[in-house]
C-alpha cells in the first residue's frame, strides 16, 4: 500500500513498505540506538546512498565513453602516421627484396643451368611471409636461427 503526506518542507513523500531478514533487523535497530536515528532516517540514508553509487557508474560509464573518444579522436592522427610509414617501409622492403634477388641472379649467372630467377624470388616471398606470421617467441628463435646462419656463412 503507497501513501502520499506532504512533510513540513512540502516535498511529497510516498510510504512503502519493505521486508527486512531479522538479522538484518536487529541490526538496523543496534544501528539505530547507537546513533540515535531513528531506522526510518538509516534505511532513507542508506537508499539515497546506493542510488547515488548507481548514478556514480552511469557517470562512470559516460566518462568512460568520452575518455575513449577524445583518444581516438586524438591518436587516429599519429596512427594514421604510424600505418603510413609502416606502409613506405614495407614498400622499401619489397624493393631492396627485389633487387637483392636479381643481384644474386646477376651474381649466379655463370650457373643460370642450376638457378632460376622466379624460383629464387618466389622462395624469398615464401620464407618473408612465414617470419611475419610468427609469434613473439618464435621470431626470437627465427632471429636467433638468422644469426646464427649468418655467422657460419660469412
Amino acid at each position: 500500500m503507497i501513501f502520499i503526506a506532504k512533510q513540513k518542507n512540502t516535498d511529497e513523500t510516498i510510504q512503502i513498505s519493505i521486508k527486512l531478514k531479522i538479522t538484518d533487523y536487529f541490526s538496523l535497530k543496534k544501528l539505530s540506538a547507537k546513533t540515535n536515528k531513528p531506522m526510518s532516517e538509516i534505511v532513507r540514508n542508506f537508499i539515497l546512498q546506493g542510488m547515488t553509487i548507481e548514478k556514480s557508474k552511469d557517470d562512470i560509464d559516460f566518462i568512460r565513453k568520452q575518455i575513449r573518444e577524445e583518444l581516438n579522436s586524438i591518436m587516429s592522427g599519429y596512427m594514421n602516421r604510424i600505418i603510413k610509414l609502416l606502409v613506405r617501409i614495407g614498400t622499401m622492403t619489397i624493393a631492396m627484396c627485389f633487387f637483392t634477388s636479381k643481384v644474386l641472379y646477376m651474381l649466379l649467372s655463370p650457373y643460370k643451368e642450376k638457378f632460376d630467377y622466379d624460383d629464387i624470388l618466389s622462395n624469398a616471398k615464401k620464407k618473408a611471409a612465414a617470419y611475419l606470421s610468427m609469434r613473439d617467441e618464435e621470431v626470437e628463435k627465427a632471429y636467433k636461427n638468422i644469426m646464427g646462419d649468418n655467422k657460419n656463412n660469412g
